[in-house]
């Protein structure tokens, strides 16, 4: 006799099915389980900075059997980079976002930063046009394919591209989009707008930055940093005297050294423009440079500006008021190596060497990492009687050695060598110094060429700086 079945035969397969795909429901969800528990494990290894054990977790992901996630490849990558194997890092996401083609977005974005912090490296000028040439069409191709996520890194990415390869009004646009997302940047915006001549769209942007840091400073009045940014809109518009006012207040509220910093810098600001009345002015002139040390005694713009005003001075009297405003940082023990420093210079424009020299070497003695006294004491140290030349010569290659993008250093140097004797050495750094030269300055490095071509023997470019100079 059958035996009786509450199914229907053509049921049965059906069922089969179910059950088998109930199975399989189960264990995808188990396997999904199980992956979301590693990735969760992963993450706390992360925040321990266990990277090890982030990357033990991660590799479970990546190395197993069905087809890894991209995002787990990307995140072992980035583990595997933190963790020191930067080989094994880079090949991953050389994977993830191939040179051509498709691929993983965040390996892309990555790829992308890679790519413009080597743009930041190459130099055109220096031969690597080519090298720009093919970095910037890998960036265009990565930055293309790095997906919306972090829009303001997309931008700021975009942003240095254009720039980068020369698409400057494009790059401006990407900033001005980029302070919808962050409106401190309407600022800069309209700095960049400005230094483009769109300047319709730089008094927009002036005015959407004013804007935004005056409803930052209502809401909390000790907001430095929005009062900062006030100030350089109301003085890129020309409303100095209204920055000085929202300064002040500022200072009034609390005393911080980032305002004090920016109060005297306005104060140099402000003499810029009263550098040519010294005659008619100069009273306000030195009522500005007091406010500028009380605000900042260290402020270097502040000296430098003291440095060019006592040479352009119209009598001994203003020479020697200016004079007494440094002697008296001096006597109150405020920043005496800056004040000894700048004594040293403007004793060498009354011409008093040995005066000079005893302020700068001062300075040097009080604060041995002020750079620029290292080049002055090495220029005043070559210009004395009987000069310690190997001192001169070692004082400018450490200020060289610190700061080899300041060519005033270079134009010492070659001065020292040329004391030396040693010319070879002298006529590279002289011609590296010569284009960034006008004026009378230009004359007097033509004059130092001539001189150093004549003692190598060769006198017929030594007669064509020597013409030259005469041209100056």
């Amino acid at each position: 006799m059958p035996r009786y079945s509450p199914y229907p035969k053509a049921v049965l397969p059906l069922l089969v099915i179910v059950a088998f795909g109930a199975v399989m429901t189960r264990s995808s969800l188990k396997s999904e389980s199980i992956k979301q528990r590693y990735r969760s494990l992963a993450r706390q290894a992360v925040s321990d900075k266990d990277f090890d054990r982030a990357r033990f977790f991660l590799s479970r992901l990546v190395c197993s059997d069905s087809a890894a996630d991209p995002k787990d490849e990307f995140q072992w990558a980035l583990i595997a980079a933190r963790s020191g194997d930067f080989v094994a890092a880079q090949e991953l996401i050389n994977q993830l976002a191939p040179e051509s083609g498709g691929g993983y977005f965040e390996a892309h974005r990555w790829k992308a930063i890679q790519c413009s912090r080597l743009v930041a490296t190459l130099d055109q000028s220096s031969g690597g046009s080519k090298a720009l040439e093919e970095t910037l069409l890998r960036y265009r191709h990565h930055l293309s394919r790095s997906g919306t996520d972090d829009p303001l890194q997309l931008l700021d990415l975009w942003t240095d591209f254009y720039i980068a390869s020369g698409q400057i009004e494009k790059g401006v646009k990407k900033i001005i989009e980029s302070a919808s997302f962050d409106p401190t940047r309407w600022l800069v915006a309209a700095i960049a707008s400005g230094e483009i001549g769109d300047t319709k769209q730089r008094d927009k942007c002036y005015c959407e930055a004013e804007l935004y840091f005056a409803k930052r400073l209502a809401g909390d009045p000790l907001d430095y940093q929005s009062r900062m940014g006030m100030c350089r809109v109301l003085v890129d518009t020309g409303r100095v005297n209204q920055a000085s006012d929202v300064l002040d207040d500022g200072l009034a509220l609390t005393d911080r050294i980032e305002l004090r910093r920016m109060a005297a810098d306005l104060r140099v600001h402000q003499m810029i423009d009263l550098k040519d009345k010294l005659s008619e002015d100069f009273s306000q002139f030195t009522s500005l440079l007091a406010k500028a040390f009380e605000f900042d005694p260290q402020n270097e713009a502040a000296y430098a500006m003291l440095a060019l005003v006592y040479e352009a001075a119209q009598s001994l009297e203003q020479r020697l008021e200016l004079r007494g405003k440094l002697e008296r940082l001096v006597g109150r023990g405020e920043t005496v190596a800056m004040a000894h420093f700048t004594l040293g210079a403007i004793r060498w424009l009354d011409g008093d060497l040995d005066d000079s020299l005893w302020h700068t070497e001062k300075a040097w003695e009080i604060n041995p990492t002020l750079i620029d006294v290292a080049n002055n004491l090495a220029w005043l140290e070559s210009n004395r009687e009987n000069p310690d030349l190997n001192r001169a010569k070692d004082l400018i290659d450490l200020a060289i050695s610190k700061r080899p993008e300041n060519i005033e250093y270079y134009a010492t140097r070659g001065f020292v060598l040329m004391k030396m004797e040693r010319w070879d050495e002298a006529l590279v750094d002289l011609v590296r110094v010569l284009p960034h030269r006008t004026g009378q300055a230009r004359k007097v490095a033509h004059e130092r060429l001539a001189a150093v071509y004549k003692s190598l023997g060769q006198d017929r470019l030594a007669a064509v700086h020597e013409e030259e100079a005469s041209n100056q």
